[in-house]
């Protein structure tokens, strides 16, 4: 059998199932069915009807129920959650107090160190200027010993002079 012929069976079983379906519910139709006007059918509806909307309301309110119960869960939980990040807040803001306590510590002790820093860097200024002092004087003893030598140096020269010529004299040649 082809593939094809597969194919041709299954439509032909396909219409011949249509056929008699239609035919029997002309068939039934026409042996007595109840139609749609009589009031029997009507109250089935109305009962269903209602029936589907007491079910939907009922499901609705189960659903709105359900919801607020998710809801207020929800919000017990982000309150929690809040107290929580609240309570970290205040720890954090007491861990920067303490930082920002040991920060100004640091400064005021860095700020003492220089202090005493710049007040030795003043005694040392000043142990240089005297220092200074010290040097301008020696400086000028050293510059009137100088001048005091140089004046001697003359006076040598001056008695080299001298005692050369006594010695010319006092014993010619």
């Amino acid at each position: 059998m082809t593939f094809e012929r597969l194919i041709h069976k299954i439509i032909d079983y396909e219409k011949s199932v249509t056929r008699t379906w239609q035919s029997d519910a002309i068939a039934v139709k026409m042996k007595g069915m109840i139609t749609l006007n009589e009031p029997q059918i009507w109250t089935l509806i109305g009962v269903f009807a209602a029936a589907l909307l007491g079910l939907t309301t009922v499901i609705t309110q189960s659903f709105t129920r359900t919801m607020s119960a998710n809801m207020e869960t929800m919000s017990a939980n982000f309150r929690g959650i809040e107290t929580r990040l609240d309570s970290m807040a205040v720890q954090v803001d007491a861990k920067f107090d303490t930082m920002n306590e040991r920060i100004d510590g640091l400064k005021t002790e860095m700020t003492l160190r220089f202090e005493r820093v710049d007040e030795r860097f003043e005694r040392v200024d000043e142990r240089f200027e005297q220092v200074d002092k010290r040097f301008e004087q020696v400086e000028s003893r050293i510059d009137g010993v100088g001048n005091r030598l140089t004046t001697i140096e003359k006076q040598v020269a001056g008695i080299d002079g001298d005692v050369q010529l006594l010695m010319k004299q006092a014993f010619p040649k």
